[in-house]
């Protein structure tokens, strides 16, 4: 029993230092890295944070403050005038608008945060998520990933309604 709760401390001083770790690797990143999904995901953010709910509109038209391309001429992408050579738009032939690719979650994440301070602390929020998350039911004496996994041997399981695949009783 000694050499469990031992064991389960050494593993959770590991996880922490592993996390101190990525965490002060993540604070010298910057917002301009130069990663289109990165522009792409903070123009949403930009245009939530000014229109609000209406920000789902990603149109280009709505650029009027020349954020994307800006962004764009920032990093050097050579097609940054216009907006039909812009990474991560499409242009949609039966209205003719240049609008993101992407799906409008992680902007609304990122617009929760001030411009110019945006990727840095939601990747930080995130990978604090994912590290504490199993630690959840340590309470219980199981991990989450046991409990989760778990099946109910009592019953007779078919192997084609189950997403975990051939499972067999014990």
């Amino acid at each position: 029993m000694k050499i469990a709760v031992a064991l389960k401390i050494m593993l959770a001083v590991l996880c922490l230092v592993m996390l101190a770790l990525q965490l002060r690797s993540m604070s010298g990143w910057s917002e301009t890295r130069g990663v289109f999904d990165d522009i792409c995901y903070l123009r949403q953010a930009h245009l939530f944070q000014r229109f609000g709910l209406a920000g789902f509109d990603t149109d280009m038209s709505r650029d009027d403050d020349g954020y994307a391309r800006s962004k764009f001429r920032e990093i050097g992408f050579p097609g940054w005038k216009d907006q039909k050579e812009l990474p991560c738009h499409n242009t949609f032939p039966a209205t003719g608008k240049v609008v993101i690719q992407y799906p409008p979650g992680p902007g609304m994440v990122l617009a929760l945060f001030p411009a110019g301070h945006q990727v840095v602390p939601m990747f930080m929020l995130a990978t604090i998520a994912v590290v504490v998350s199993p630690c959840t039911s340590t309470r219980s004496g199981r991990s989450a990933l046991i409990t989760w996994s778990r099946v109910d041997s009592s019953r007779e399981v078919n192997p084609e309604s189950c997403w975990l695949g051939n499972i067999t009783r014990n």
